[in-house]
């Protein structure tokens, strides 16, 4: 049970340090009405596909999203 709360412990704190930063908020409040990509993301942000990528990482870390991929 121990092992248990400690793992609980780690996964809020994951998901509460990603929630923690504005652009990940604002990412999390686009995908709770819509299923979007890479692409759509960039376009309402102004960072670049790399910093988007490492807040899809941390997000997806904290089990706030679930990403798939699509194409090549």
């Amino acid at each position: 049970n121990r092992n248990r709360l400690r793992s609980d412990k780690m996964n809020t704190v994951l998901m509460l340090k990603a929630l923690a930063d504005e652009t990940r908020w604002e990412i999390i409040q686009l995908l709770k009405c819509n299923n979007l990509c890479a692409c759509q993301l960039l376009d309402a942000f102004d960072i670049s596909q790399a910093t988007l990528s490492y807040h899809m990482r941390l997000l997806q870390e904290a089990s706030l999203v679930q990403g798939i991929k699509e194409g090549y």
